[in-house]
């Protein structure tokens, strides 16, 4: 029969586990769109394109952090 301090510690263990999976997706989805979005400002200050580049990153970002996102769902 599992003691009390027993639960906790697993109760304890499950919660680290549970933070740790939820701060990696928050990693796969907030690097492409940071990525993707200064990719898009270097690009039109260097080309002096405005928000061309910028639409076109950013979007790209996003589609790319759905994609891990549906990978990483896929695998559960």
């Amino acid at each position: 029969m599992p003691t009390d301090k027993t639960k906790k510690i697993k109760l304890a263990k499950n919660r680290k586990s549970f933070d740790l999976v939820n701060l990696g997706l928050s990693y796969y989805l907030v690097t492409p769109l940071i990525f993707g979005v200064f990719s898009g400002l270097a690009l039109d200050y260097w080309l002096k394109t405005k928000p061309l580049f910028f639409i076109f990153f950013l979007f790209l970002g996003t589609l790319a952090s759905f994609y891990n996102i549906f990978k990483i769902l896929k695998e559960r």
